[in-house]
């Protein structure tokens, strides 16, 4: 069972072949694609292509790119939106420190409280990671040790590019690494039990993509099997 766990299909720029694009997955062996946020609108984007085809999944979070001016409002909305029967992750939140330094603090407090949130709904964590690798292991370790039930703490660390001993502590966590297929030479982290890879943003048959896109490893299997039947998360 081949899983693309990241794949921005709502974005505009898939409007014309979307279609196209969900039958060739298909062909290509994928039977599920989970949809990471972006925004408050992303979710609704997320979700309407749920309730219009077979094998999508949603995620609800707030991008770290977009906490700069994310308000208390957006948050909750965020939380409303995890009760909705398509949704199966938070995600993305995390932190990205390569486009700008300026709201860090920000960052910070918004992928804590998305932390809590994913622990209180009990769904997969999906992290965002650009260059910010110690910091997010740290508020990682920090919110595990402070949590009342530290075991509901999992998800997926994308896009993973760092040495294997960092994954060693992302697995501890809880969490699987996204080890990206063009990457995984350098950073000695292969496709197993607890790692997925993937290529890009595409979803598989997109323009360029090439191969599968994203395949989900071991026991994602479980968790996507485990959401369909309603018996929830297995990751």
């Amino acid at each position: 069972m081949l899983i693309d766990t990241h794949a921005h299909i709502y974005l505009e720029q898939f409007d014309d072949d979307r279609e196209a694009i969900l039958d060739r997955a298909r062909e290509a062996g994928g039977e599920a694609i989970v949809q990471p946020a972006i925004d408050v609108p992303s979710i609704r984007q997320a979700v309407d292509l749920c309730e219009a085809h077979d094998g999508l999944y949603a995620m609800a979070a707030l991008h770290p790119s977009e906490t700069d001016e994310a308000t208390d409002d957006d948050f909750e909305a965020v939380k409303e939106w995890c009760g909705n029967e398509h949704v199966v992750a938070v995600g993305e939140s995390g932190l990205d420190y390569y486009w700008d330094r300026s709201f860090d603090d920000r960052q910070q407090a918004f992928f804590r409280r998305h932390i809590r949130l994913a622990v209180e709904v009990d769904l997969p964590l999906v992290i965002h990671n650009r260059e910010a690798t110690e910091d997010i292991l740290t508020i990682l370790e920090e919110e595990r040790a402070a949590a009342d039930e530290p075991e509901k703490m999992r998800g997926i660390l994308h896009c993973y590019v760092d040495p294997p001993e960092v994954a060693q502590r992302a697995w501890d966590l809880g969490f699987y690494v996204g080890a990206a297929s063009g990457r995984s030479e350098r950073t000695g982290v292969r496709p197993g039990r607890r790692a997925a890879t993937r290529r890009d943003q595409r979803p598989a048959g997109a323009r360029g993509g090439g191969d599968y896109d994203a395949e989900c490893a071991g026991d994602l299997r479980d968790w996507v099997e485990r959401e369909k039947s309603g018996n929830g998360p297995g990751l």
